[in-house]
């Protein structure tokens, strides 16, 4: 945690992010019930409503257009993201809603460190 850099979390970044993220969820077919920025990193919960949906292009697409904005503010996303997958074996009932809460409750934690 400590190479990790904090700071970039502006009311101006979440701004463009929100934009960037509706933008891709519209090209890409997915929705983001629940995503979290942190102050050194982001949450996503995305889920492809069709097919068609890739969502490492998805991510790809988010990451160069965030990363634009991110620039301006002296940061950049890393190299490599972390993504876990829910597989189907992962695809237990209510497992989307246990995820949400799980994302809601580390930004509820984050705000009280």
């Amino acid at each position: 945690m400590k190479f990790r850099k904090t700071g970039w979390l502006k009311d101006s970044f979440h701004i463009q992010f929100r934009e960037i993220l509706l933008h891709a969820l519209g090209r890409y077919n997915a929705v983001c019930p629940a995503y979290c920025l942190m102050p050194d990193h982001v949450h996503l919960l995305m889920l492809g409503w069709e097919e068609s949906c890739d969502q490492k292009v998805l991510v790809r697409f988010l990451r160069k257009h965030t990363n634009a904005h991110l620039r301006t503010l002296g940061y950049e996303w890393q190299k490599q993201p972390y993504d876990n997958v829910l597989r189907p074996k992962d695809r237990e009932k209510r497992c989307i809603s246990k995820t949400g809460r799980l994302c809601a409750s580390e930004s509820s934690q984050e705000k009280t460190r």
